[in-house]
């Protein structure tokens, strides 16, 4: 029972999952360069690619939802211009 277990753990992600997870990483870069470029998220305007959110500690939900609805729409935007497998 725990042999199965493991081995299940072992699989490699399907393409799918590769591929969301890369959207879902670029997505998290483009909305810290647009909260950088323009002062978004929390982030103070102008800030080198390696600062912190401004106040990070009391940023809040409201900060990371705003973010988090950032990187779906650059997913679902990715999605919509993939080639469909056929």
């Amino acid at each position: 029972m725990l042999e199965s277990a493991a081995s299940e753990t072992d699989v490699e992600p399907s393409w799918t999952q590769q591929k969301a997870t890369q959207w879902m990483e670029e997505g998290e870069q483009f909305a810290g360069r647009l909260g950088r470029r323009y002062g978004w998220f929390g982030y103070e305007k102008g800030a080198p690619k390696d600062a912190l959110l401004a106040g990070s500690a009391s940023a809040g939900r409201h900060v990371a939802g705003d973010v988090a609805n950032v990187v779906i729409a650059y997913v679902c935007v990715k999605v919509s211009r993939a080639p469909l497998l056929t």
